[in-house]
């Protein structure tokens, strides 16, 4: 990997931890939050889901859960995602395509 796509992926993960943060804040409770990733885990969704997870959870006290949905290109997590309550304690980490 070439330094442009070091920093091109640096940069991708601290926008991702900022916005995780923010959004798991929103409604912060006592219980876990949880991380959706519409693929399987081991995968590079899977892996900054699990970076981002451990960087918000040393910001908000709180335990992050990462919940792998794989299936249907991402659909199955996107499904849940809706069906989860608007508290704002789920957020899913997948392609712009499934926004």
């Amino acid at each position: 990997m070439n330094r442009s796509h070091r920093h091109l992926w640096r940069g991708h993960s601290l926008v991702a931890v900022a916005i995780g943060a923010t959004a798991l804040t929103a409604n912060a409770q006592d219980g876990p939050a949880r991380i959706l990733v519409g693929f399987s885990a081991g995968g590079s969704f899977d892996a900054i889901a699990r970076l981002v997870g451990e960087k918000v959870k040393d910001e908000l006290h709180r335990p992050i859960v990462v919940d792998n949905r794989p299936g249907a290109g991402g659909r199955l997590a996107v499904d849940t995602l809706k069906q989860a309550p608007a508290d704002g304690s789920v957020v899913m980490l997948g392609p712009d395509a499934l926004a």
